[in-house]
């Protein structure tokens, strides 16, 4: 039970993540949980000592029945009546049964508490950390105050109305959403940009930030690609093969971006030769050659023309199933307020936020 008991307490405080899944949020240091945890780990010790000190009853009547035995030698001359002999050490009379088994429930009490006692301590030292002041923080922190969200320009519409909706979930909050390239604001993190959350379209460029986020990102949608063309489709474009015929304009993202590299993806799993494209630096501006008639077409996400409205039409292609990208969400590592930040990463998983992601068109996980 101890051996149990100590591998519980171990497991609550882990590592950091495991300390900030069971308080709502990190350790202030992994110092601070390590010193609170090994609390514990002396709590368990103590339990250890209790149990192999507990006093258990004298040679009797239940240690015999537990499988102790009385030899020939036990025995000592005839009985009154000249048959069996007579044992040494008589069967104990009820007061004492009583007493043994009371000092065993009364050893088991006592130490069963002191291990309760430990796994308190134990997660105590994950989520009593403290943040610069000495305030505590804890699992009820209540999100509170303004925070920035980086995030892909394909979340624009989606994020804004989540944005709505957390702040009305809490009030005195304030989102502030700034979108771009995923790669572009993933490199700005990492360089120590002041941001909360970063919200990228795939998971590659999320790993480019590093250690400037919170690891590890949620994954909170996934989306993929479709063709954007002009209003009614005047080119009759009905597929990616469409795309390689001569006169047709086409653009896709930078290679560096989830959806350039993602467009890269479709035409060598599709065995279609890649047509003379042109590059351009994210979604948005992808979507803007078409709706300003620089393009016949461009590869974009579905959300990308579920915003645009009637500005452009939309062409499904079943190639795009062959690269379908994880959309994902992490607390910035250095965020001046990483409760509200935090929480708005989970916000995303909620049945409120998964409402407003897949009514842009995104997928749900």
């Amino acid at each position: 039970m101890p051996a149990k008991s100590a591998h519980l307490a171990r497991q609550q405080c882990a590592t950091p993540t495991n300390s900030a899944h069971l308080a709502g949020e990190e350790c202030a240091t992994p110092a601070d949980c390590a010193h609170l945890a090994s609390l514990g780990r002396h709590a368990l010790a103590k339990s250890a000592h209790l149990a192999a000190s507990a006093p258990g009853p004298t040679r009797s009547w239940d240690e015999s029945a537990a499988g102790a035995t009385i030899s020939s030698q036990d025995r000592v001359g005839p009985g009154r009546h000249g048959g069996r002999g007579e044992r040494r050490g008589r069967r104990p009379d009820a007061r004492t049964r009583v007493a043994g088994r009371a000092g065993r429930r009364g050893s088991w009490r006592a130490l069963v508490g002191v291990l309760v006692v430990a796994l308190v301590v134990g997660v105590a030292g994950c989520s009593g950390s403290r943040e610069g002041g000495g305030k505590p923080r804890g699992a009820g922190a209540v999100p509170s105050g303004d925070i920035t969200v980086l995030a892909d320009a394909t979340f624009k519409q989606a994020l804004g109305r989540v944005a709505k909706q957390f702040q009305a979930a809490h009030p005195g909050t304030k989102v502030t959403v700034t979108v771009g390239s995923s790669a572009a604001l993933a490199a700005r993190v990492a360089q120590g940009e002041a941001a909360d959350v970063l919200v990228t379209a795939d998971a590659a460029t999320m790993t480019a930030a590093g250690a400037a986020i919170v690891a590890p990102p949620l994954p909170f949608a996934r989306t993929q690609l479709v063709i954007a063309v002009a209003p009614g489709n005047p080119r009759k474009i009905g597929g990616l093969a469409d795309l390689t015929r001569a006169g047709v304009r086409v653009v896709i993202c930078a290679a560096t971006e989830p959806c350039g590299s993602a467009a890269t993806a479709v035409f060598a799993s599709a065995n279609v030769g890649v047509p003379k494209v042109t590059r351009v630096p994210d979604v948005a501006a992808a979507l803007k050659k078409v709706t300003s008639g620089a393009a016949d077409a461009a590869l974009v996400y579905r959300t990308d023309t579920r915003a645009a409205g009637d500005d452009v039409s939309t062409v499904e292609f079943s190639e795009s199933s062959s690269a379908v990208s994880e959309c994902q969400a992490a607390t910035v590592a250095k965020s001046a307020n990483p409760v509200t930040a935090a929480a708005f990463v989970d916000f995303l998983h909620t049945p409120a936020g998964q409402d407003q992601l897949s009514s842009v068109g995104l997928r749900l996980p």
